[in-house]
C-alpha cells in the first residue's frame, strides 16, 4: 500500500472519531443537566442517628461484598472508629 492510502484512512477515522467525540460531549452535557436538576438542599441537617445508620449500612454492605475488607486495617480498629 502507498503511504497516501494509509494517511487517507487515518484522516477518515480521525474525522469519524471527532464526530463521535462531539456527540459524546453533547450527550454528557444534556444528561448532566437533567441529573443536576434534582432537589438539593444544602441547608438540610441530618440527625446523629441517621448518620450512624448510614455508616452501619455502608460497612454492612462492604463486609458482605469485599472478602478482604480488613486486610490492611484490623476489624477491631475499624469498629472502634464507626461506633
Amino acid at each position: 500500500m502507498k503511504w497516501s492510502v494509509h494517511f487517507g484512512i487515518l484522516k477518515h477515522y480521525g474525522v469519524c472519531c471527532y464526530k463521535y467525540w462531539i456527540l459524546s460531549l453533547v450527550v454528557f452535557l444534556v444528561t448532566s443537566q437533567l441529573c443536576g436538576q434534582q432537589n438539593h438542599n444544602p441547608e438540610q441537617v441530618f440527625t446523629v442517628a441517621q448518620l450512624k445508620d448510614d455508616i452501619q449500612y455502608l460497612f454492612k454492605n462492604l463486609a458482605a461484598k469485599y472478602p478482604n475488607l480488613y486486610l490492611y486495617t484490623p476489624k477491631p480498629e475499624i469498629e472502634k472508629i464507626i461506633r
